[in-house]
């Protein structure tokens, strides 16, 4: 049972996520489509704590909480792993939403969401993400996520009925050297940086407004030609070879396939019009060497669950 007030928490949980479209264009004021999939961070009570920084700040700004709260927790996170390796579908983030969550049952979405940002931008010493990974494990489902004058805005967002392929593309990447590498463009050549950061941005934005199936596909399309001009222009490398190999199979099948979030690793997502497309594309996979993973989009934001 999901606990309301009053209710004994025995756990507390929150969802990965997907960046669809607007990765690195959220930094610049531009919208970004996140999904919050079905592998979820579980908290419960612990008699000691794992050594995560996250987790130790979140526990250092319970403290000067007046009431009490159970504390510490063990979270569990392997839902989020493949093999070990981490899927990069926002497993600290989740984490720490989670944790927070079961420390705070009655917390609202906001709140919840402000303390588990404060918490990462403290951990990543100011730097780093656009906080878009914590607002998905908060509120779940599909999101249009923006940053306007420094405060994000947080809205639901309707993806049409489209069938997706989930790949993982093999390593893990490292968001903030991805963004550092940006960050290098921005300083060096900031008129580049500026156009891609326009191109990803209005993409981005254009495919929250589309309606149709087909010409959402299109736009997911244009959305990986927008990453590709950043690849080129920053020397970065958010497109390797699993990727283009999901890229070339996906067009072949009728659809389109791209990296997620800062990309380099971590996520492809694959979107196709009809069942049968999506079928051929699942077929073919193996044999492309690409690994296929179960997600779905998780319509439920951190919940409690209780006795």
């Amino acid at each position: 049972m999901r606990g309301g007030r009053g209710a004994d928490v025995i756990a507390a949980t929150a969802p990965g996520k997907i960046v669809v479209s607007g990765e690195y264009a959220v930094l610049e004021g531009y919208s970004a489509l996140s999904i919050a999939v079905n592998r979820r961070a579980v908290s419960k009570k612990s008699r000691s704590l794992a050594a995560s920084p996250f987790l130790i700040e979140l526990g250092k700004r319970l403290k000067k909480r007046e009431e009490d709260v159970p504390w510490p927790v063990h979270v569990d996170t392997d839902s989020m792993k493949w093999r070990g390796k981490k899927l990069g579908i926002g497993s600290s983030s989740a984490c720490t939403v989670s944790a927070a969550k079961f420390a705070l049952p009655e917390i609202s979405e906001r709140e919840l969401f402000e303390l588990c940002l404060s918490v990462h931008r403290q951990v990543q010493g100011g730097s780093g993400g656009s906080g878009v990974d914590v607002a998905s494990a908060v509120y779940g489902a599909a999101i249009d996520y923006k940053i306007v004058s420094g405060r994000s805005e947080v809205n639901a967002a309707v993806i049409p009925d489209v069938h997706f392929v989930y790949l993982y593309a093999g390593e893990p990447q490292k968001t903030t050297k991805a963004l550092a590498t940006s960050s290098m463009l921005k300083k060096n050549f900031p008129k580049v940086h500026r156009d891609r950061m326009s191109q990803l941005g209005e993409v981005s934005e254009e495919l929250l407004k589309t309606e149709r199936p087909k010409d959402w596909i299109e736009m997911l399309a244009q959305a990986r030609e927008a990453v590709l001009a950043l690849q080129k222009d920053g020397k970065m490398a958010i497109e390797i070879d699993s990727h283009r190999r999901a890229a070339l199979l996906a067009v072949e099948c009728g659809g389109v396939a791209k990296s997620t979030g800062a990309g380099g690793g971590d996520m492809i997502i694959a979107a196709f019009e009809d069942r049968d497309q999506k079928s051929f594309f699942q077929r073919a996979c193996p044999k492309n060497g690409l690994i296929q993973i179960d997600l779905s989009i998780d319509p439920h934001g951190a919940i409690i669950e209780s006795d």
